[in-house]
């Protein structure tokens, strides 16, 4: 899926676990789908980054203040990816050990990344 990717002129490549949502049976086929997105990144030798942590459990608080809808994320949720993402992609620019999970939220930092 992703080998043809190797030759091509891009200094970086880092696959993104699909972003979950407030339905239940979506999340369902989108870990699904990141399990088949992992195995696919190894065998392609890209890093893979877990989204699941930035959105917490599947009723949790952080969860419905990151979605602007039940599929779609709102800005402190595009802020919180792009945070997670920033993260992965500076230990990976200072070849350090890449995290294949993105850190999951402090408490009270969904409103901080929401000013």
């Amino acid at each position: 899926m992703f080998t043809r990717l190797r030759g091509e002129p891009i200094p970086h490549i880092v696959i993104l676990s699909p972003f979950l949502t407030l339905q239940a049976v979506t999340n369902r086929y989108r870990r699904n789908v990141g399990r088949v997105l992992r195995e696919e990144a190894a065998r392609a030798g890209f890093p893979y980054l877990d989204l699941d942590p930035v959105f917490g459990g599947p009723c949790s608080r952080r969860r419905q203040a990151l979605h602007w809808n039940i599929v779609h994320l709102n800005e402190c949720g595009e802020r919180h990816v792009g945070a997670a993402l920033a993260g992965h992609l500076e230990a990976l620019l200072a070849g350090e050990s890449k995290p294949s999970a993105a850190p999951s939220l402090r408490e009270g930092q969904a409103a901080e990344l929401a000013r």
